[in-house]
């Protein structure tokens, strides 16, 4: 006991630098791929060596994989930083076994810039440089090699156990609703095998309660439908409006999917029975029998609408609640009508019947961006008079018989005709490169609510191509 008390008061490992001798500070540094490590020093009178200070630092990742003699010039950076309080004003004496870094450090024999920052640094202590043999430093070569746990009870080598061990994190995680990146923290700080994150990742997505409570839900690609043909498919949806003249409530509207025309009827109820006279009168005994007919799950899922279709031979497509955006062709019509419906009315809700024909008109008449023309101008063949053409006359409500012939009247009605089955065609096309999905490394521009609207006194270059390609193809 009196040894050991004699030990604490003489200090006979670690002894205070007397900075009144004339004997200098020895810092001794060595630098390992793993770490760096340091001692302070002087000399007694009696010519042995004391220790006042040791010091270790792991290097990280980057530092690492540095070349040699630039590791250990930032061993020796980093020591002399940390111990700076304890040199300045002292003679110092850096040791370092590494001869081709005290000639580099002495000339500034480098060209890499960080380094001569680095060796600048060093020259502000003005050391005096010294070479010692690798065997004459164990201390400090026993500190920058130093494993201070024990990381082979730490690295999981048996496949059997990654597995045990990670089923056990996994548990501990669904208690507390953690995810993939939690799991993985906990392991890590824990043990480390190769591809532990993976494994992580997979234990967390197998497990069923996980899957059940996350927010990320996993669906197929939409694959988008294209008209083949005029009169191929119409869409239709229900509208409720506010109470109208004649008792009307909904507005039904179906569209013609190639063209875009829309046909529209106020309706008081929304019984089954108003909806498919709707379809027989204004689809039906207008434009004949139609391909098939889509609509969301509503008024037409019944059994006297199946009937109606079947009796028809019209098959009938009903959204699902998987996609319920398959009837947004027709969706995407709604606004226009009915601001313009809420335009016409000037504050008076209840004339929208009586205005609804013109509502449609003017919805039939305008120019499409998607098709390149206007829906009624494929419907019919020909472009509407509209009119503003009775008091400026066009070309299209010019009278012919006083300019040209009869003949000649005949033959531009027919090439009229005869150019309208080449726009379908056209129209089509511009459907398909409108539907189409993007994927990935498509550029996409996204429309800022500030910027100007196209000047629709331009014509289209989207028109013009389409056209040439149609050209190219005929």
């Amino acid at each position: 006991m009196a040894r050991l008390k004699q030990a604490l008061v003489s200090s006979p490992t670690l002894r205070k630098i007397d900075y009144q001798c004339e004997r200098p500070v020895i810092v001794t540094v060595d630098t390992s791929p793993i770490a760096i490590g340091w001692k302070v020093g002087q000399d007694d009178d009696e010519g042995c060596r004391f220790a006042t200070r040791f010091g270790a630092r792991v290097l990280s990742p980057r530092q690492r994989d540095y070349l040699q003699v630039k590791r250990e010039l930032w061993g020796v950076v980093t020591a002399l930083k940390m111990e700076r309080n304890y040199l300045i004003g002292a003679h110092v004496v850096l040791e370092m076994h590494c001869l081709l870094l005290l000639g580099m450090i002495a000339n500034f024999l480098t060209l890499d810039i960080a380094m001569l920052r680095w060796i600048a640094y060093i020259k502000t202590l003005n050391p005096e440089l010294r070479h010692i043999v690798g065997k004459d430093n164990p201390v400090v070569d026993m500190l920058s090699r130093a494993r201070y746990t024990d990381e082979d009870n730490m690295v999981v080598k048996d496949d059997d156990q990654g597995s045990w061990v990670l089923s056990v994190g996994v548990t501990s995680s669904k208690k507390e609703g953690e995810g993939i990146w939690a799991t993985y923290m906990k392991i890590k700080r824990r043990y480390w095998w190769k591809s532990l994150y993976q494994d992580a990742a997979g234990f967390v997505e197998s497990c069923v309660e996980c899957q059940m409570q996350s927010k990320v839900r996993h669906r197929d690609g939409l694959k988008p439908t294209y008209p083949l043909s005029m009169h191929f498919q119409w869409v239709l949806d229900l509208v409720i409006m506010p109470i109208g003249i004649w008792g009307m409530r909904y507005l039904v509207l179906a569209r013609e999917e190639l063209s875009n025309y829309v046909e529209g009827r106020a309706l008081r109820t929304k019984a089954t029975k108003g909806l498919c006279r709707f379809i027989l009168e204004d689809i039906f005994y207008r434009y004949g029998s139609v391909g098939r007919l889509r609509a969301d799950r509503g008024e037409l899922d019944t059994i006297e609408a199946r009937q109606f279709f079947d009796r028809y031979g019209i098959k009938l497509k009903l959204t699902t609640s998987y996609n319920p955006e398959g009837n947004g062709k027709s969706e995407r019509g709604h606004p226009p009508i009915i601001q313009a419906l809420v335009k016409a009315c000037k504050g008076k809700p209840k004339r929208w019947p009586q205005l609804l024909p013109f509502a449609l008109w003017a919805d039939r008449t305008t120019h499409s961006t998607v098709i390149g023309y206007m829906p009624t101008e494929l419907m019919l063949g020909q472009k509407p008079i509209v009119p503003m053409e009775d008091e400026i006359p066009t070309w299209t409500a010019i009278p012919w018989e006083d300019v040209v012939t009869v003949h000649e009247n005949a033959t531009y009605s027919l090439r009229e005709l005869d150019g309208t089955p080449l726009k379908l065609p056209i129209a089509g096309k511009r459907v398909k490169y409108f539907r189409r999905c993007t994927t990935n490394g498509d550029f996409t521009w996204e429309a800022s609510p500030y910027s100007s609207q196209q000047d629709d006194t331009q014509p289209l270059d989207e028109e013009e191509s389409w056209e040439e390609e149609e050209d190219e193809d005929g």
